[in-house]
This record gives C-alpha cells, sequence and structure tokens, in this order.
C-alpha cells in the first residue's frame, strides 16, 4: 500500500506541476510575448515618438 500511494502521487505531481508550468508558462510566455512585443512595439514606437518630439520641441 505504501509503495502504491506513493508510486502515484509521484508521477500525479510531476505530471501536474509539468504539464501546468511547461504548458502555461510555454504558452503564456510565447503568447504575451508576441502580442504584447507586437502590440507594444508598435504602439509604443510612434507614441514615444510623437510624445518625444512634441514634449522637446516646446
Amino acid at each position: 500500500k505504501g509503495s502504491q500511494k506513493r508510486r502515484t502521487s509521484r508521477p500525479r505531481k510531476q505530471r501536474n506541476q509539468n504539464s501546468k508550468s511547461d504548458g502555461i508558462a510555454s504558452t503564456n510566455t510565447n503568447e504575451v510575448k508576441s502580442t504584447n512585443e507586437t502590440e507594444t512595439t508598435q504602439e509604443e514606437k510612434p507614441k514615444e515618438e510623437t510624445t518625444i518630439e512634441t514634449g522637446e520641441e516646446p
């Protein structure tokens, strides 16, 4: 009973941690990075340039 209980707990914990960490981290990092980088770069670039130019001129 002890061996079976330990064996079930071990793979279950590892599977959950691996699936959660690998799946969420990999998917979230990739999706957030791609969306954030593209949106932030495209939106921040023109905004920053306009803000700096308009702010520095006057």
